[in-house]
């Protein structure tokens, strides 16, 4: 009998190691290291106090991209110590097109 959790995202995560900044509302701005990405969120390592619900701006620092990556909001919707994951909510869609290209560029290389 398989007693694996199923997989539960739609979309595949990636693992990764870039650097990222965030801010919201009851915060002027963090720092953190991203470890996996998906179109649709992420997860990242930070001594920032995060908690669940909690709204961001995060900014992505993709190596080779001229600048960051912008997720107009995303949501804390786990935490676990210094690591919490983020589901994004609101993204242009130019960068929408920029994240997409990058997760490709990662699956190809």
């Amino acid at each position: 009998m398989d007693m694996r959790t199923p997989e539960r995202r739609a979309t595949p995560r990636l693992r990764v190691q870039f650097r990222t900044t965030f801010s919201g509302s009851t915060m002027l701005e963090g720092t953190g290291v991203m470890l996996d990405l998906s179109t649709g969120g992420c997860r990242i390592e930070s001594p920032f106090i995060m908690v669940p619900s909690f709204s961001v701006e995060l900014r992505i620092h993709v190596p080779d991209l001229d600048w960051p990556l912008m997720i107009k909001a995303a949501s804390v919707q786990w935490v676990s110590g210094q690591i919490f994951g983020l589901a994004f909510f609101q993204i242009r869609d130019t960068e929408h097109q920029r994240l997409e290209q990058v997760i490709s560029d990662l699956m190809e290389g």
